[in-house]
């Protein structure tokens, strides 16, 4: 058809798109420059997205006093995510084999499965690091110590690939749900709280 020579349309982005840190222009995790998707177009990250952070920029990401929400988060070994009054929330894996902080009072959201891998760092002395899916869950901690570690689930179980140490230890239950722990490792912690129902039984 005539007079079409320029149209052009934008790929849209799809549950489940993967998506890639560049740091082309600063370290701003909400500026969409940032980042590029498998289209190669620069884009926002947006909720159902496979998110992965490479080692190779000189700008690593910093979320500043905004939420996030990703399907998967990825962390590459010598990559970086620091979270600065912003939230984060992952729906599916989170796999951090770089650098994770959270500089506050932040809350950090994992609904599927947890691995800190290698030499992966952890830091959040004040921050909330909480299991929430009502699924299995199997979590590593790779040696990681937290400031408050809390499991809200109202289903499904918690499976604890190795042990654990946190200031504070919370288990709130909505409904019954069952925490596994690793025979053998070592779980401590400077406070316990238990609220609810776990194991099917009252808490």
């Amino acid at each position: 058809m005539g007079g079409n020579t320029y149209w052009s349309f934008a790929n849209p982005a799809e549950e489940g798109d993967p998506i890639t840190w560049t740091g082309e222009v600063d370290t701003d995790w909400f500026n969409s420059a940032n980042w590029v998707d498998r289209y190669g177009d620069a884009r926002g990250v947006a909720p159902g997205d496979r998110v992965s952070i490479p080692s190779a920029p000189t700008n690593q990401p910093v979320a500043r006093a905004g939420d996030i929400a990703v399907c998967d988060l990825t962390v590459e070994a010598g990559a970086s995510l620091e979270l600065d009054r912003a939230n984060l929330t992952v729906t599916n894996a989170l796999s951090v084999v770089g650098s994770l902080t959270a500089d506050g009072n932040e809350r950090i959201s994992c609904l599927g499965s947890v691995a800190f891998a290698g030499a992966s760092t952890y830091s959040g002395a004040r921050a909330t690091f909480a299991l929430t899916g009502n699924v299995a869950q199997d979590v590593m901690f790779g040696g990681k110590s937290f400031g408050i570690f809390e499991i809200t689930k109202n289903g499904g179980e918690a499976r604890f690939a190795d042990g654990l140490t946190a200031d504070m230890f919370s288990l709130l239950a909505q409904g019954p749900f069952a925490v596994e722990y690793r025979s053998g490792a070592t779980y401590a912690f400077g406070e316990f709280m238990a609220s609810g129902y776990v194991g099917g039984e009252s808490a």
